[in-house]
């Protein structure tokens, strides 16, 4: 049996999924996804002040990623023992008081491993098939004290990338009933014991099926545009015992229009420069009944705003630098009401920087290194 094998090292991301066949722009928009998480609630009712934990990357003075993660304003470094290679966190969770944090490590060689953190270590995963392949760990949720990471392994021989997820480090693959094409899984979801990975499967036709298995077993989304059409899922949550799913789809004019489906039914998020500009649903929440789900939308110049929408209205989040300059928003929660997002604003220098909007008001999470220097939020966990 294949197990979990504990090293002190950091994770790093591939960040390209393509592997060459959905069309140019697609699997790149997948791994902007990174990991959604479903709404937090305030655990004693006292409306105390909650801990915010902000996982993602920041350059070093070398110009090199160093994943780690932001509990408030301080930052969290994870190493990597195997030298000054990028590393990346694509997606987090916090479990009584531990934070685990997921994503893939370089090595030296050039090939990327999956695996996790936990208690600031690195457990590198199995490889599911070929080990010259890249592996990657784009989700993670903790249940019951097992760890579920979901990901892709993509074949450097085929380019083609097989999605699945491991279950205390036992690789289940996500199966494409269309043949040998490409799949991910970029969200995850474990609700009493059954797991939930959301992602899309490429079917025989080179286009781009949104959807997710559940327990392995795949339920296609349909595009409203109809089958030619691509459509991709970033986000998932379960609520009540309905599947939500988030993502875009692309429509007849080939634009990219966010959007959920809820157990199969397509709701789309209007962007509000209009419908020929690009739009997406990145990170999903549900809450009291209201679904939360953030994004951007690509403005009349097409500058992306950051931003969620609620229950189909739009909420823009400023970017402070100014309206000229792009922001994305890659992780949602709600606590208490309270909707934060996590992401990154360009500045007047087009430097990202990472932070998050707590009902519109933007907290910059600052890189060690300085402020010329990049740095990203890719998940958010609100306790």
């Amino acid at each position: 049996m294949a197990k979990t094998v504990w090293i002190h090292r950091a994770p790093a991301i591939r960040l390209s999924a393509r592997r060459g066949r959905t069309g140019p722009s697609l699997p790149c928009l997948a791994l902007a996804a990174a990991c959604a998480f479903a709404a937090c609630q305030d655990p004693d009712g006292a409306g105390s002040a909650p801990s915010v934990y902000a996982g993602g990357y920041a350059e070093d003075g070398s110009s090199v990623s160093v994943a780690g993660y932001w509990n408030g304003l301080t930052w969290h470094p994870l190493p990597n023992p195997v030298g000054e290679y990028d590393s990346f966190v694509n997606c987090l969770e916090v479990s009584d008081g531990v934070v685990f944090a997921g994503g893939s490590v370089l090595d030296d060689a050039g090939t990327y491993y999956p695996g996790y953190w936990a208690y600031g270590t690195l457990g590198l995963l199995p490889k599911p098939d070929d080990h010259s392949n890249n592996d990657i760990v784009s989700a993670i949720a903790v249940s019951d004290g097992e760890v579920i990471a979901g990901g892709y392994s993509l074949d450097l021989g085929t380019s083609v990338a097989i999605a699945g997820y491991w279950r205390n480090g036992i690789w289940t693959e996500a199966a494409n009933g269309a043949g040998e094409y490409d799949t991910h899984v970029d969200a995850l979801v474990v609700s009493d014991g059954v797991v939930y990975a959301g992602g899309y499967a490429v079917d025989a036709s080179d286009v781009a099926v949104a959807g997710y298995w559940v327990d392995g077993t795949w339920h296609a989304l349909a595009n409203p545009a109809g089958a030619g059409y691509g459509a991709l899922v970033f986000a998932l949550a379960i609520s009540d015992g309905h599947a939500y799913a988030g993502g875009l789809a692309m429509n007849a004019s080939n634009a990219a229009v966010a959007g959920y489906w809820v157990d199969g039914t397509w709701t789309a998020l209007a962007n509000p420069a209009g419908a020929g500009r690009l739009a997406m649903v990145t990170s999903l929440a549900v809450s009291d009944g209201h679904v939360y789900a953030g994004g951007y939308a690509a403005d009349g110049s097409n500058v992306a705003v950051a931003g969620y929408w609620v229950d189909g209205t739009w909420t823009a989040l400023a970017n402070p630098a100014g309206a000229g300059y792009s922001a994305t928003v890659k992780a949602l929660a709600v606590y208490d009401g309270e909707v934060y997002a996590g992401g990154y604003a360009r500045d007047g220098s087009s430097v990202s920087v990472a932070g998050y909007w707590a009902d519109g008001v933007w907290t910059a999470l600052a890189n060690p290194a300085g402020a010329a220097y990049d740095a990203v939020v890719t998940s958010l966990v609100v306790r």
